[in-house]
């Protein structure tokens, strides 16, 4: 749970909003109806929308945190929520990171997408850096930075 800017954009107390995480793990054949919209139906791809969430998914997850039990602090915002939305965490690397023979790189994370708040995507962009300083000072080929950043 962290505070982001409210409506008008202020972060003073009573104006700025909490941002509430729950993580969960889902199976993918879940996400169809997890995903889908409270007014048409339709299956989002990523985010489902604030006041989107269906609203007998949303229950159940609320009573799932009852059960769980989520700390009592943290159920008391839970319950409080009125127009939730959901987002969909994935991690994904590409196979590829050096393209046109090694005129094109890719770092950070246009290479590599790790999940939210695990503070990894700062360590492996720098770790990017330093092998692309190897390859433009010619002490590694494009094959060797490609092969060093895919591997770590």
């Amino acid at each position: 749970m962290y505070t982001i800017p409210g409506p008008s954009g202020s972060l003073e107390p009573g104006e700025r909003v909490f941002n509430f995480l729950w993580y969960t793990n889902e199976l993918e054949e879940a996400l169809e109806q997890i995903m889908m919209d409270e007014f048409d139906g339709h299956r989002h791809h990523n985010i489902v929308p604030a006041g989107h969430v269906r609203k007998d998914l949303w229950k159940a997850r609320v009573d799932a945190a009852k059960r769980i039990p989520l700390a009592a602090p943290f159920l008391e915002i839970l319950v409080k929520i009125r127009r939730p939305f959901i987002q969909v965490v994935t991690e994904f690397c590409s196979p590829h990171a050096a393209f046109e023979e090694g005129r094109v790189l890719l770092i950070g994370d246009a290479l590599s997408l790790y999940r939210p708040h695990t503070a990894f995507s700062g360590t492996q962009a720098a770790f990017d850096a330093l092998k692309v300083e190897q390859y433009v000072g010619h002490k590694i080929s494009w094959q060797e930075w490609e092969e060093n950043v895919l591997s770590e």
